[in-house]
This record gives C-alpha cells, structure tokens and sequence, in this order.
C-alpha cells in the first residue's frame, strides 16, 4: 500500500498570498495498491479556485476530483492492460468525465509496442468527446540506454487535429 498527500497554489492577484481566498490551491490525497501482476490506485483531490481567474489542469472554478486507475499484467503477447477514470464536479456547471486505456505488447523484437486510447481534457457532460490515440515502440539499446519512438492524434473541437512524432532517450548511471 501507498498513500501520498500533495499541496500546491498559485499565488493570487495583489498581495494576497496562497491559500488566500484569491489564490487558486489544490489538495489531492491518493491510496494505492499493487502486487505482483496487478495494482489500484484511487484519488481525490479538491480544487479551490476564484472564478474567472486562472486556472489549474482547465477549471477556473471550484471543483472536486476524483479518480480510479489500474493495471494488470497479462504476461502474454498482450502483457500489460492499464485503465483510468475520472470524474469532476464543478461547484457551477455540468459534470465531467476523463478516461483512458493502454495497453504493451511482450517483447516483439528488442523491444516492446504501447497503444493508448483516452479522452484528451475533462469532457463536460453533454459535450463531444474528443479523443488522443497514441502509438509507441520502445527498446534498450544497451545496459544504461532506452529509446521510445511514438506518434499521438488528437481530435480537437475548434481546429484540426494535431498530430506528433517524439524520440526520447533514457540515460541510466
């Protein structure tokens, strides 16, 4: 088991400081459990905000969060699959909702394929869902050396998609 407890803020317009009610400040508590081929973890966290001001993760206002993610592995071509979902509750407006899905191929080759599936904001209720799919393949190049190359679509509302290529490299000392 494993609880973590987060704070921050932002400072507010003025002099007023954080955890002021100008300032926008974000409490979050998680448990989470795992063992050897699964794990969950569940999240709360609490968004105090002035309305109309700036904003942390797209809320300007109030609102509480919570969420459930997991994952369970396979040990098969399909080794790992990892699901989450979240649900916001703003003190004005409607619901909203945020979710993903991935899943990682066994090795195939030196290396080893992702592929993901989720919404890509909090998506008001009775609103369109738009959606990220993401690709990626990663490998060891050596003992102290990774690479991941992937690609990402994502839907938007306003303008066209974006879409993306990314290269990392992992050093290890």
């Amino acid at each position: 088991f494993v609880a973590g407890l987060g704070l921050t803020g932002l400072q507010g317009s003025g002099t007023e400081g954080l955890f002021t009610k100008e300032s926008i400040d974000a409490y979050a508590l998680q448990l989470a459990y795992a063992a050897d081929n699964y794990g969950l973890a569940v999240s709360y966290s609490d968004i105090d905000s002035k309305a109309g001001g700036a904003s942390i993760i797209g809320y300007n206002e109030d609102v509480t969060l919570w969420g459930v993610n997991g994952y369970y592995t396979f040990g098969g071509p399909i080794d790992t699959l990892s699901v989450g979902y979240e649900m916001g509750n703003p003190t004005t407006g409607n619901d909203t909702t945020n979710w993903f899905a991935g899943v990682t191929s066994s090795e195939v080759g030196p290396g080893s394929f992702s592929l993901g599936l989720g919404t890509n904001t909090h998506i008001v209720d009775g609103e369109a869902e738009t959606l990220i799919y993401e690709a990626a393949y990663s490998w060891d190049v050596n003992d102290s050396t990774a690479m991941t190359v992937g690609g990402y679509i994502s839907e938007r509302t306003s303008n066209e998609d974006l879409t993306g290529i990314a290269l990392t490299t992992t050093f290890s000392f």
